[in-house]
C-alpha cells in the first residue's frame, strides 16, 4: 500500500509478497544476527573467554555442561570438515608436516590450538596428550583464518535453539563481549516478534530490490519487483528459492551496519583479513598462471582471430577407388623392379645395353618403363600403356622421359 508523501508524490507503506509468509524474514534476519555474533565470538579473545565462562558455569548449571559437550563435539565436527576444504590451511603444509598432521588427528583429538609464538600448531589427543607441529607463517595465519571460522560454526550449531539463545546472550553480556551480545540481544527479540516486524522487513526488502533492479522505489517498480520475487519463488523450483534467499540475505547483512559503525568498521576488518590469508597461500600459484596466460595470449587481437582466408588447395573428397588404382600401379612397378626387367639394371650386361649416360655417376637413359608425354607408363616388353596415376590440384609434375646425358650425378662422388 502506499500514502500520500511530501509534493503529493506516493511513498511505500507497506508490501507482501504472495506465499512468502513475514514471519519467515524476521527469522532470517533473526539467524542473519545469530551468524554475526557467533562470527564475533569465534575470534580469539572472545573464544577464550567464552569457554573458560562456559567451563565454570558447567559446575553448577547442567544445562551449561551439556552445551559445553555439544561445544566441543560440533568443533571437532567442524574441523573434519575444514580438513576436507581445498583452501584448508592443510594444504599449505609441506608434505612431511602434512602427512604427520594427519595421521595425529585421524585418531581423534580434543582440540586444534596455535603453539607458543604462533609459529606452531598444536594437536591436544584424546588421550590429553600434545603433539606441536612447526608451520610456516603462511600456514599460520591460514590456521588462524580457519580457527575462527570452525569455531563461529560450533558457536552457531550449539546455540542455536531458544534456549541456547537465551544462554549464549546472557554470557556475551556477562563476559563482556558487547558486539556479540547487541547482536543476540536482536536475534532472541525477533524470535519473539510478531507478523508486524515481518512485515516490515518485507516491505524493506521490496523497496530495495525495485530500487536496486528497477531504478526507483515507484508504484510500477514496486509492482513489477512483488511480481519478479513472487514468480522467483513459485515457478523457479529450488534454484529460484535459493536465490530469493541470497537476495534476502544480502538486504539483511547491509542493513546489519546501518547506524552501527562499529559493526561495520570490525565486519570489513575480519572480511579483509580472511581474504588477505587465503590469498597468501595461492598468490605464488596465481601469479605464475597469471603470467602463463599473459604470455600465452600477448598476440591475440581483435585482426588476430579474424576467420581464415581460404585453402587455395581444398583437400578433395575421399575417393577409395582412386587410390586404390594408383596403388597398383605402384606396387606392380615394384614387382617389375624386383624381378631385374624395370628402369633400374643392376647386372653389367643390363647396364651395358643401357648403352647411354654416365653408368659410372648411375645416371641412366633407361629402356624399361618410363613417363610417356600423355603424363603415363609405357612398357617397351608388353608395348601396354600404364594408367595415368592421379595429380593432387596444385601439384607439379616434371616433364616425362629419359634422364638427360649431361644431368649432373645424384649420386655422392
Amino acid at each position: 500500500t502506499f500514502s500520500m508523501g511530501k509534493g503529493g508524490k506516493p511513498s511505500l507503506t507497506t508490501a507482501s509478497i504472495n506465499n512468502i509468509d513475514p514471519i519467515k524474514m524476521a527469522e532470517m534476519k533473526s539467524h542473519q544476527r545469530i551468524v554475526s555474533a557467533s562470527n564475533s565470538l569465534g575470534s580469539s579473545a572472545n573464544w577464550n573467554t567464552a569457554w573458560d565462562q562456559l567451563q565454570k558455569d558447567s559446575l553448577t548449571n547442567s544445562h551449561a555442561a551439556v552445551y559445553a559437550n555439544e561445544l566441543r563435539n560440533n568443533e571437532q565436527s567442524s574441523w573434519k570438515r575444514a580438513f576436507n576444504n581445498s583452501s584448508s590451511f592443510v594444504h599449505s603444509m609441506d608434505e612431511t608436516t602434512r602427512t604427520n598432521f594427519k595421521a595425529a588427528v585421524s585418531g581423534g583429538f580434543k582440540s586444534i590450538v596455535s603453539g607458543s609464538g604462533g609459529g606452531s600448531i598444536m594437536v591436544v589427543g584424546s588421550d590429553g596428550e600434545s603433539v606441536d607441529f612447526k608451520v610456516s607463517e603462511d600456514t599460520a595465519r591460514a590456521f588462524a583464518r580457519d580457527q575462527s571460522r570452525v569455531r563461529s560454526e560450533a558457536i552457531r550449531d550449539t546455540f542455536q535453539d531458544a534456549q541456547g539463545l537465551d544462554y549464549l546472550t546472557k554470557m556475551s553480556k556477562q563476559i563482556g563481549a558487547t558486539e556479540a551480545y547487541s547482536y543476540l540481544n536482536d536475534a532472541r527479540e525477533l524470535k519473539n516478534s510478531s507478523t508486524s516486524t515481518g512485515i516490515n522487513i518485507m516491505t524493506g526488502f521490496i523497496e530495495d530490490y525495485a530500487i536496486n533492479r528497477y531504478g526507483s522505489n515507484s508504484v510500477e517498480n514496486i509492482t513489477a519487483a512483488q511480481n519478479a520475487l513472487h514468480d522467483m519463488v513459485t515457478n523457479q523450483g529450488a534454484a529460484g528459492k535459493q536465490n530469493f534467499d541470497d537476495h534476502v540475505n544480502s538486504y539483511l547483512r547491509r542493513q546489519e551496519y546501518v547506524g552501527n559503525t562499529t559493526a561495520a568498521v570490525h565486519q570489513a576488518m575480519r572480511t579483509n583479513k580472511a581474504m588477505v590469508d587465503g590469498q597468501d597461500i595461492l598468490k605464488g600459484a596465481v601469479n605464475q598462471a597469471a603470467g602463463n596466460a599473459a604470455g600465452a595470449t600477448s598476440g591475440v587481437t581483435g585482426e588476430s582471430i579474424a576467420a581464415p582466408p581460404d585453402n587455395p588447395n581444398p583437400l578433395r573428397d575421399v575417393d577409395g577407388s582412386r587410390t586404390q588404382q594408383d596403388a597398383d600401379t605402384l606396387r606392380g612397378l615394384n614387382r617389375r623392379e624386383e624381378a631385374g626387367k624395370g628402369r633400374i639394371q643392376t647386372t653389367a650386361g643390363g647396364m651395358a645395353k643401357e648403352g647411354v649416360g654416365n653408368t659410372f655417376q648411375g645416371v641412366v637413359d633407361s629402356q624399361g618403363i618410363r613417363p610417356t608425354d600423355e603424363g603415363g607408363y609405357f612398357d617397351p616388353v608388353t608395348g601396354v600403356n600404364a594408367p595415368k596415376p592421379t595429380v593432387v590440384e596444385g601439384a607439379t609434375v616434371p616433364d616425362p622421359g629419359p634422364v638427360p646425358k649431361g644431368a649432373p650425378s645424384t649420386l655422392k662422388k
